[in-house]
């Protein structure tokens, strides 16, 4: 290959490509903890809403 702009940018992308994969394999165990963390807030804040949903759709249709 010539030494283009494109040859440039593809090396620049695998070089950096490269390093992100290197510093995610170093911190995997930190990452997955966050990811579990994460997931498990979004799940409680889902069913907090879905219970306020509910409970407000109940106040709703209830005649006083």
């Amino acid at each position: 290959m010539d030494d283009t702009h494109t040859y440039n940018l593809i090396n620049g992308a695998v070089g950096m490509a490269g390093s992100l994969f290197a510093v995610l394999t170093t911190f995997q165990e930190q990452l997955e903890w966050w990811i579990r963390v994460t997931g498990g807030l979004l799940g409680i804040i889902i069913a907090l809403i879905t219970l306020l949903n509910f409970v407000l759709k109940w106040f709703k249709k209830k005649p006083y």
